[in-house]
C-alpha cells in the first residue's frame, strides 16, 4: 500500500504549522453546521448538551483566531472574513457560519418561551401557579434560585455597562461580557424582541472585530444606550 504525505517534501514545518491551524477551524465550521442542523430538525433534543457543544465548538474557533491573530502567514491564508475563507476553501455550511459569526448558541440568541417565561407575564406570576418551575435549560426552579437569577442578571448588566464606561472597547473584553448577559436574562425574564435584537447585534458587531480593532467612542455611547434601554425592560418584564 503506497503512504501519501499529508505534506510535500519542501513544505516547512511553519507552512505546516499554519495549515494545520486552517484545516481545525474548516472542521470547526463543519461540525457546527452540522450541530446547527441536527437542533433544528430535533434530532438534539437536550438543549443544554446542545448549548455545551455549541460553546465548545465557539471557544474553540475563537482560541485559534485569537492565538493568530497576529500572524501574517495565517491572516493571509484565512482571508479578510470567515465567508471569504469559506469562499476560498469551498466550504459549504451556512448554518455555522451564521452561528460564528454571531459567536452565540442560538439558544442564547432567541430566549425560549417556556412554563416559567411568559411574554407580558412576571416570573412571580408564573410562579404563583406552582411552586416551582422549570428553567430552559431543564433545571427547577425555585424561588430562591429564581432570586439568584435576577440578581446574576442585574449583575450582568451593571458589569457590561462599567466596563464600557472603563474603557473597554475589544472583542475578546466585550463579547464574553454580552454574551453572558443574554444567557443570564434568558433565565429569568423575557426582553422584548428589539432590545434582544440590539443585543445579538452588538455581539455579532464586536465577534467580527480583528485582533486589537475596537469600536470607536460613538458606538460605545450607543452601546451604552442599548444597553439602558435593555436594562430597563428587563425590569418591566419582571413586573
Amino acid at each position: 500500500m503506497q503512504l501519501i504525505p499529508l505534506f510535500e517534501p519542501g513544505v516547512s514545518i511553519r507552512q505546516r504549522e499554519v495549515t494545520e491551524a486552517l484545516a481545525e477551524l474548516y472542521s470547526i465550521i463543519i461540525c457546527v453546521d452540522q450541530v446547527e442542523k441536527m437542533y433544528l430538525k430535533d434530532v438534539i433534543l437536550d438543549e443544554s448538551e446542545y448549548n455545551r457543544v455549541t460553546t465548545r465548538l465557539l471557544q474553540q474557533y475563537r482560541a485559534i483566531m485569537t492565538n493568530n491573530d497576529e500572524d501574517h502567514d495565517f491572516q493571509t491564508a484565512f482571508g479578510g472574513s470567515l465567508q471569504e475563507f469559506c469562499k476560498k476553501y469551498g466550504v459549504i455550511a451556512s448554518n455555522g457560519v451564521l452561528r460564528l459569526e454571531k459567536g452565540i448558541p442560538l439558544t442564547t440568541e432567541h430566549a425560549a418561551t417556556d412554563g416559567n417565561v411568559k411574554s407580558g407575564n412576571t416570573l412571580q406570576n408564573s410562579q404563583s401557579a406552582s411552586a416551582s418551575a422549570t428553567d430552559r435549560d431543564g433545571v427547577t426552579t425555585t424561588g430562591e434560585n429564581l432570586a439568584r437569577g435576577i440578581a446574576e442578571a442585574t449583575g450582568n448588566f451593571i458589569t457590561v455597562m462599567d466596563a464600557v464606561k472603563l474603557g473597554y472597547r475589544t472583542r475578546d473584553q466585550l463579547h464574553p461580557l454580552l454574551a453572558e448577559l443574554l444567557l443570564s436574562t434568558n433565565r429569568v425574564a423575557r426582553l422584548e424582541s428589539k432590545s434582544r435584537g440590539r443585543l445579538v447585534e452588538w455581539l455579532v458587531h464586536v465577534n467580527r472585530l480583528r485582533g486589537q480593532e475596537s469600536i470607536d467612542e460613538k458606538a460605545a455611547r450607543k452601546l451604552l444606550e442599548d444597553l439602558d434601554t435593555a436594562y430597563r425592560e428587563f425590569y418591566s418584564a419582571l413586573g
